[in-house]
Order: structure tokens, then C-alpha cells, then sequence
């Protein structure tokens, strides 16, 4: 046999210990002496066929020849004596013929272990490259997931950020306008009042120079006075009007404003559950990466110089 002697003893005792945990009952597979002795199929193959033939050898009748001293006897005794030669070469010959029979079987069980293990490796290697591929869908998936997210914060930010820009430019727009009406209200009186005095002021000067019209003119002031005042108050209601609707547009604009927090604190919220999501993927990644480099170190270790080099190596660059 071309296999190293530490090698051969290494599966011959993992034979041994398999045939004897068996009973003696039933010779262990070449496939479980295998994964037992950590060898290669081909090593293991060759081994396990000088085992069986050694397990199944059995001590054979041995063909006696007639010696001429019992030649001599007689020609009866010689007869019996050759009839008897020839059973037992009959018998060596049905022995030989069960041994071949035995080796033919014990070649079959061999050659269907192995092919049964080899069926065995394929399954294994199609389910670990039906995971390998599920997982890749799973984490592409993740990740467009991630960059919709991403975009969807940014374009909310990109809202709130205009949302708050156009929140203040009009309640500056509002201030400005309410300063400028304020201010023009004021003007408004300011003349009117100056208007109203030099009036008077007239007036009274007319009263001095005519007694008699004294009253008359006196009356009609009073009207007038009346008249402004009304006029007065109407203004100072209109001004008050103003103002509040002025005060209504403040708060509609405090209230965009706080609006505009509530949203920019959801986008954070939606952010940090992003985050968290993102964590315990990267946490699954790990887990399943070191589930594949262990399952591919063990089959590298357990399949050295296996039988079946091309679906290891296609194995292993599909797990990297």
C-alpha cells in the first residue's frame, strides 16, 4: 500500500474501534472511518480494503498429496486415499470460490459507501451554497434598505431646513410689516393732531375779534371736536384690529415653527431606530461569517487529499 505507516494505523485502530463499537456485528463505512481518522477518501479507500480482506480471511484445507509409501499400500487403499485427495480439493476449491465471493461483495459495500458518501458531500456542498446565497440576497437587500433610509433622512432634512428658512423669512416679513404700519399710524395722528390744533387756534382768534359770533362758532368747534374724536377712535380701532390680526399671524407662525421641531425630532427618532437596525445587522453579518470560516476550516481539515478536489475548491471560493 502507498499510504504512510502513522496514516495506516491511524484508520486501521479507527476500523478496529468503529468494528468494535458495531458489535463485530457489521464492518464500519468507509465514509465514518473517514471522518473518524481524519484521512483522505483515497487513503482510507485503499486501507479499509486490506482491513475487510484481512477480517474475512479464514484458515483454508490443505491439499494433501499422496505419498508413495501409501502408494505402495495397496491399489484399494490408494483409491480411497485419492478419492479422498480429491474431496478435499473440492473442498479447497469451493473455499476459494466463497473468498472471491466475499472479496467481490466486500468490493461492491465499498464502491456503493463511497459513492453514497460522495452523494452525501454534494448535498452538503449544494446546501451550504443555498445558504452562502440566501445570505448574500438577505445582506443585498439590507443594504439598498439602508440606502433608501439614508435618502429619504436626507431629503427630510433638506425639507425641514427649508421649511424652517421660509418660517423665518416671514415672520421677519410680519415684523417688518407690522413696524412700517405701526409707524405710519403714528405719522397718520401726529398730523392730523398739529392740523386740528391750528384750527383752534384760529378759531380763537376769530372768537376775539367777534363776540356775537362767539357762539355760533363755538358750537360748530364742538362738532368738529366730536367728529375727530370719533374719527379718532374709529382709527385706534382699526389700529387695534391690526395688531391683533398681526399677533394671529405670530402664532401661526410659532406654530409652524413648533411643528417643524416635531418633525426634525421624528426624522431623529427614525434615525436612531436606522442606527440600531444597522448594529444587529452587522452583528448577524459576524455571526454569519464566522459560521462559514468555521464550517470551511472543518472541511478543509476533514477532506486533506480528498478524492473530490474540484468541489472542495469550488466550495471554498464560493465561501469566500
Amino acid at each position: 500500500m502507498n499510504v504512510e505507516k502513522e496514516i495506516q494505523d491511524r484508520i486501521i485502530a479507527a476500523a478496529n474501534s468503529l468494528y468494535e463499537q458495531g458489535g463485530r456485528a457489521v464492518f464500519p463505512k468507509v465514509d465514518t472511518v473517514r471522518k473518524e481518522a481524519r484521512a483522505n477518501m483515497n487513503d482510507v479507500s485503499e486501507v479499509m480494503k486490506f482491513w475487510r480482506a484481512k477480517q474475512m480471511a479464514r484458515p483454508e484445507p490443505v491439499v494433501v498429496h499422496v505419498p508413495d509409501t501409501v502408494a505402495q499400500a495397496g491399489h484399494a487403499a490408494l483409491v480411497m486415499l485419492w478419492q479422498s485427495a480429491q474431496e478435499l480439493s473440492n473442498n479447497a476449491l469451493r473455499a476459494a470460490q466463497k473468498s472471491w465471493e466475499a472479496d467481490r461483495q466486500a468490493a461492491d459495500l465499498l464502491s456503493q459507501e463511497m459513492a453514497d458518501a460522495y452523494d452525501a458531500r454534494t448535498l452538503e456542498l449544494d446546501a451550504a451554497q443555498a445558504q452562502i446565497n440566501e445570505l448574500h440576497t438577505s445582506v443585498t437587500q439590507a443594504l439598498n434598505e439602508k440606502s433608501q433610509l439614508q435618502m429619504q433622512i436626507e431629503q427630510m432634512r433638506l425639507e425641514l431646513s427649508a421649511a424652517k428658512m421660509a418660517a423665518d423669512n416671514q415672520v421677519s416679513q410680519l415684523q417688518t410689516q407690522h413696524r412700517s404700519e405701526v409707524d405710519a399710524l403714528n405719522r397718520a395722528m401726529g398730523s392730523e393732531k398739529a392740523r386740528r390744533l391750528e384750527e383752534v387756534q384760529l378759531q380763537r382768534d376769530d372768537l376775539n375779534e367777534n363776540t356775537q359770533k362767539a357762539v355760533s362758532e363755538r358750537d360748530q368747534f364742538r362738532a368738529e371736536i366730536a367728529q375727530l374724536k370719533a374719527q379718532a377712535q374709529a382709527s385706534e380701532n382699526q389700529a387695534r384690529v391690526q395688531r391683533e390680526s398681526d399677533l394671529e399671524r405670530l402664532k401661526q407662525a410659532e406654530a409652524l415653527h413648533n411643528e417643524s421641531q416635531h418633525v426634525a425630532a421624528m426624522a431623529r427618532e427614525a434615525a436612531a431606530e436606522l442606527r440600531g437596525q444597522l448594529v444587529a445587522m452587522k452583528t448577524q453579518m459576524s455571526d454569519v461569517l464566522q459560521i462559514i470560516a468555521s464550517r470551511q476550516t472543518s472541511q478543509v481539515s476533514d477532506t486533506t487529499h480528498d478524492p473530490l478536489p474540484g468541489i472542495e475548491e469550488n466550495a471554498s471560493n464560493v465561501g469566500g
